[in-house]
């Protein structure tokens, strides 16, 4: 059997007050941080839901550096032009690896999945050419080292993305 003391129920007015202040402080407390976190998500899941900012055409020049030293540079231009997108570049590397790419060209659609590749260079004073075309699933490749050329194809992920 329980019993109950009714002068413990009893809580007296200034008593009362304090509890009812502290309440109303913890309420305010809970309902700010209530506040702050649907802010919060709100914000995070709007910047989620935002296009990606759309490439900047131009050119941009890169030292190349082998065993750090100082051994060429790349010169790249990315333009939008008919609807696709075009990577564009030159290099210029001294030893110990001589190579120069006069073309490297790399064609994307409006949604960046490749269409073409090409590249004219020489190796070490050897002829090097690729010519490649992409289709949703599969390359077909032209590969030219001196005299000899070969051809290939290779299946690749649709949404592949080829860089210099």
């Amino acid at each position: 059997m329980v019993k109950i003391h009714w002068n413990s129920l009893f809580v007296s007015p200034q008593h009362a007050n304090d509890m009812l202040t502290y309440v109303q402080l913890r309420l305010q407390h809970a309902l700010r941080s209530t506040c702050l976190l649907c802010l919060s998500s709100a914000l995070s899941g709007s910047v989620w839901a935002q296009t990606p900012p759309v490439p900047t055409t131009g050119e941009s020049t890169f030292r190349v550096f082998v065993r750090a030293v100082p051994s060429g540079f790349v010169t790249s231009t990315l333009v939008y032009e008919d609807n696709r997108w075009v990577l564009r570049a030159t290099t210029q590397i001294t030893a110990p690896l001589e190579l120069e790419t006069q073309l490297f060209e790399m064609t994307y659609d409006s949604d960046w999945k490749p269409q073409q590749l090409r590249i004219s260079s020489t190796r070490n004073r050897e002829i090097f050419n690729v010519d490649s075309n992409f289709g949703d699933d599969l390359v077909t490749n032209e590969v030219q080292i001196g005299s000899e050329v070969s051809n290939s194809e290779e299946r690749i992920d649709a949404p592949s993305i080829v860089l210099p």
